[in-house]
């Protein structure tokens, strides 16, 4: 995890990986700190060999 100010950076090996940091993060936000991530602020950026897509939601809404 990097962060950058009020940035946070999450990287992963794989869309599974991925999808339980930022679960695992929204977690202890919630129940430690009162915060919710905004689903509609939160973009993903991928690197892969073959370029798959990669299909993660918070909230039920597909992120960007």
């Amino acid at each position: 995890m990097l962060r950058f100010a009020d940035d946070i950076g999450i990287i992963a090996q794989d869309e599974i990986n991925l999808k339980r940091a930022l679960e695992s993060l929204d977690d202890i936000l919630k129940s430690n700190y009162k915060m919710k991530i905004n689903g509609e602020k939160i973009h993903k950026l991928w690197f892969a060999p073959d370029s798959e897509i990669i299909n993660i939601k918070m909230d039920g809404n597909a992120l960007k």
